[in-house]
């Protein structure tokens, strides 16, 4: 189980790389494209719209799989011991409930999306792009739980 999860983090920071080096690539040419040849192709900035979002959710749950998501934790300095791990367990438990919320809407938005669908980014409809949003926030969803269940080591008392 354990190289699975490792197979499958590899393939999420693939794609993330592989998202970025797109939209760092694509970026370029737009830019030189306009600046030496003054033209452009129309694709691109819808594209790099997409590709932003489907960056920056990933990009979340990727951050939230390394615990190096956006915190608030004007306590954390404060409290020493068992407090401190267990008020990281409340924010986890917190953290999960939002994002499944947000993970359940977003999910009946792409499904109401499909029913009405409206073409999109090449033709294609807008809702296979709206996929991530209920994916990602599901992952997160998943990863704070997996993390407020964790027992409570020990070396991590102190």
């Amino acid at each position: 189980m354990s190289m699975l999860l490792k197979r499958l983090h590899q393939l999420e920071d693939a794609l993330l790389a592989a998202l970025l080096g797109s939209m760092i690539g694509l970026a370029v040419l737009q830019i030189l494209l306009r600046n030496f040849a003054d033209t452009s192709l129309t694709w691109i900035d819808p594209v790099l719209r997409v590709e932003v979002l489907w960056l920056g959710l990933l990009g979340a749950a990727a951050a939230a799989r390394t615990g190096r998501h956006i915190t608030i934790d004007v306590l954390e300095p404060v409290l020493k011991g068992n407090a401190k791990l267990h008020l990281a367990r409340v924010a986890n438990v917190a953290a999960a409930v939002v994002c499944g919320l947000v993970a359940w809407y977003s999910y009946q938005f792409v499904l109401l999306e499909k029913e009405f669908p409206t073409p999109g980014v090449l033709g294609l409809p807008t809702w296979a792009f709206q996929t991530v949003i209920p994916y990602s926030f599901g992952l997160m969803t998943l990863r704070f739980v997996l993390v407020a269940l964790l027992p409570l080591h020990k070396e991590e008392r102190s």
